[in-house]
C-alpha cells in the first residue's frame, strides 16, 4: 500500500458540533476524538470563530501515532457544575493515556472558573468527596 504523508483533519463540526456557545457539543467532540484517535497522523481540530460548550469529558488514549490536537476556537465549560461527570467530579477536560500528542492552536479554553470556585469543597462543605 502507498502510505500518504498527509495529516487527516478531523473537524468537530463534521461530527455535529454547533459552536454557538449554548448548544451541548460534547457528543460531537467525543465522536471526533474517537475518529482522530483511531487513525495515525490525525489532527483533532476545534475551528476558529466559534465557541463550543463541552461538558466534562475524558479524552483517553492510547491513540494511533502522531496525533495533533489543534484548538483554534473557544471551548467553554457548562455554567452549572451539576453537569460534570460524577465519576470525575474535579475534572472538566481530561486527557489521559496519551503519548507523543502535540497540542497547538491559538484558541481559548474557558473553564468558567468563578462558578466552580463557588461550588468547590473549600467554599462549599457539601461538595466534599471521600
Amino acid at each position: 500500500g502507498h502510505e500518504t504523508c498527509e495529516k487527516r483533519v478531523v473537524n468537530v463540526e463534521e461530527f455535529g458540533a454547533i459552536g454557538d456557545g449554548v448548544s451541548d457539543d460534547t457528543k460531537a467532540f467525543i465522536s471526533a476524538w474517537k475518529e482522530a484517535c483511531s487513525r495515525p497522523k490525525s489532527v483533532f481540530l476545534v475551528p476558529k470563530r466559534s465557541t463550543y460548550l463541552v461538558n466534562a469529558t475524558m479524552f483517553a488514549g492510547p491513540c494511533a501515532g502522531r496525533l495533533t490536537v489543534k484548538i483554534d476556537g473557544t471551548i467553554v465549560a457548562p455554567s452549572n457544575p451539576k453537569h460534570w461527570n460524577p465519576k470525575f467530579g474535579r475534572i472538566w477536560l481530561g486527557f489521559s493515556n496519551l503519548t507523543g500528542v502535540l497540542f497547538k492552536g491559538k484558541g481559548v479554553i474557558d473553564g468558567s472558573g468563578s462558578k466552580w470556585w463557588a461550588a468547590s469543597c473549600k467554599r462549599n462543605r457539601t461538595n466534599v468527596t471521600y
